[in-house]
């Protein structure tokens, strides 16, 4: 979404050239097989890591840092193979990401136009907020030492991560509608004093 959001920005003439069904196709596709090819090797990591004591795992879900704290190993060579995942999981998607808004910002600022600024603007700012969201709390999860682990509190976070930030980006698409925009006012009743006052004189 960040790379749409480049060449439609700095390159907008070559926008129907550049992005095409086939080039879609084929980031999604090396998405899926980076993902396949991340989760095998830490599949096979965590299988090599040493296990004592009761089998039982307290958790939401059977999360590779949950598994990692009930590992009786005090060795990072343990953890390499995790936080070589979670660098090519987290760092590399966000050096691309702010990669491709640092030359969208240095072309906004070369637009002489404040209208189309804030247009522009507006396009990438839904996917900014959903990015720093969910990287900053995949961050706050993930790329932390085993000896800060807490089990209470990596369960309240595996719940708010996995559950109430996907709720949440609907939600901040759906900001730029301005019909959901008003609904939004309307049912927190913001009315404007003009509006307010007028209902009031109404017989």
């Amino acid at each position: 979404m960040a790379y749409d959001r480049y060449v439609a920005i700095c390159h907008p003439l070559r926008y129907a050239a550049v992005v095409t069904p086939g080039l879609c196709a084929r980031l999604a596709l090396a998405c899926c097989l980076g993902g396949l090819a991340v989760a095998v090797g830490l599949t096979v990591a965590v299988f090599h890591l040493p296990f004592c004591g009761s089998r039982l795992l307290v958790h939401f879900f059977c999360d590779v840092t949950a598994l990692l704290h009930r590992a009786c190993t005090r060795s990072y060579a343990e953890e390499l193979p995790l936080l070589g995942a979670w660098l090519v999981l987290l760092l590399l998607p966000s050096v691309l990401i702010l990669a491709s808004y640092g030359a969208i910002a240095a072309t906004l600022r070369r637009l002489r136009s404040a209208g189309g600024r804030r247009k522009a603007a507006s396009t990438c700012t839904s996917h900014l907020a959903v990015s720093f969201l969910h990287y900053g709390c995949a961050t706050f999860m993930y790329v932390r030492p085993k000896a800060s682990y807490s089990p209470r509190l990596d369960r309240t976070l595996a719940l708010v991560y996995t559950n109430v930030t996907p709720l949440l980006y609907p939600l901040i698409y759906s900001l730029r509608n301005r019909q959901v925009t008003a609904a939004i006012r309307r049912v927190l009743g913001r009315r404007r004093p003009g509006q307010a006052r007028g209902r009031l004189c109404e017989p």
